[in-house]
């Protein structure tokens, strides 16, 4: 009887061993060192671009102010490698002569290889945490969830640093990027659990399809961690610039920003010698490029200028227009009534790169410039 019971033992051990998927079934430890290898270098990752080119006027306006500081921080980028000495060439806007710098994108890790003026960098990577779950299908067949940790890159932290000493000069834009879209560092930790499936083969197990992802969540992060990744740094000669706060201060009309809705441009400014008042122009633009533009000069003006509701009227050639809405995040938007659609319909005008706004020292300069314009394209400007 007790040989008899051992020759049961010994056969049930050799038919496990035989038998497939009895002894070598998917484990924790093995799903994650395959998804380790296989699946992690290539996880998705949160990516951010923008360009690496400015145009400086030599003449001292808040544009240069502004260009400057934008020119200090790729400079900046430059001495940390990630940007090539800048190339430059003298380039007239309008009657503004100035200096055009290109900077071109050096590859490194993190950052991708591109033949234009644009940083494209990687901006959070994910690391896979930890297999929570194996759920087998069959001797040859296993699903696997894994605890999956994305955190910003040592890129995106360099990078940061000159973000927000960049910010705290009063910038918001960067060769057309509107940096109040730039994430903040705690929106780049996040965890979610994904899904595999894995199949057996004769030579061990493999991943298969990705099956799906929780919904994210983020992963609070100490005080000192977020700080870490957040500490100003100092732009090459940033004492030596004014901010455009400072210089704001000397103009008796600055610019509130132009606006754009692809047909017609708004120009808005801010009258200090009437209490602030928004002042402005409008500017209807034809497909054809040899049809003069109309133009008209805002009146009955409500609203701040900043955040909150807009409205105005307009006299143009092609007839009177008003307007109604609100401004918000670097946008007005609202109903607009024309000769055109007299019921009116729903616009959107995006802001304008600054570097083409203008302010003004004097109410007077301001209103000679305007004169000029409707003196051409006004609503009582004789025909071209």
């Amino acid at each position: 009887m007790m040989m008899n019971g051992y020759v049961r033992i010994v056969s049930l051990i050799l038919l496990c061993i035989l038998l497939p998927g009895c002894a070598d079934k998917l484990t924790r430890p093995e799903a994650y060192r395959i998804l380790k290898e296989s699946v992690e270098p290539s996880l998705p990752q949160a990516k951010m671009s923008f360009r690496t080119d400015v145009w400086v006027p030599e003449s001292d306006t808040k544009d240069k102010v502004e260009q400057l500081l934008a020119l200090q921080f790729f400079e900046a980028l430059q001495e940390e490698g990630f940007l090539s000495k800048p190339t430059t060439r003298s380039r007239q806007r309008g009657w503004t002569p100035g200096t055009d710098y290109f900077f071109r994108p050096i590859q490194r890790q993190d950052v991708e290889p591109s033949q234009e003026f644009v940083l494209n960098f990687n901006m959070s990577k994910g690391t896979f945490h930890e297999v929570t779950g194996i759920l087998s299908e069959g001797p040859s067949i296993a699903e696997a969830e894994c605890v999956t940790i994305y955190a910003p890159t040592q890129t995106f932290k360099t990078i940061n640093s000159y973000v927000v000493a960049y910010r705290q000069q009063g910038q918001r834009w960067l060769s057309g990027y509107l940096f109040s879209d730039w994430p903040e560092v705690e929106q780049l930790y996040v965890k979610e659990t994904r899904r595999y499936r894995f199949r057996k083969y004769d030579d061990g197990w493999r991943v298969g399809d990705f099956l799906g992802a929780s919904a994210a969540e983020l992963v609070p992060q100490s005080p000192e961690e977020l700080a870490s990744a957040s500490v100003p740094v100092s732009l090459p000669g940033q004492a030596n610039v004014a901010t455009a706060s400072d210089q704001e201060a000397k103009w008796e009309v600055p610019s509130l920003g132009s606006y754009s809705d692809g047909f017609y441009q708004l120009e808005l400014w801010r009258d200090r010698s009437a209490n602030g008042q928004v002042i402005g122009l409008i500017t209807l633009f034809s497909e054809n490029a040899s049809v003069t533009p109309s133009a008209g000069e805002l009146a009955e003006v409500t609203g701040g200028g900043e955040q909150g509701p807009l409205r105005f009227t307009s006299r143009l050639a092609s007839g009177e227009l008003a307007f109604d809405g609100v401004m918000r995040n670097g946008v007005v938007e609202g109903l607009l009534r024309s000769a055109f659609v007299p019921e009116g319909r729903r616009v959107t005008f995006d802001r304008i790169d600054p570097q083409y706004e203008k302010n003004y020292a004097t109410k007077n300069e301001w209103a000679k410039e305007r004169d000029n314009l409707l003196s051409c394209c006004g609503p009582d400007a004789s025909p071209q």
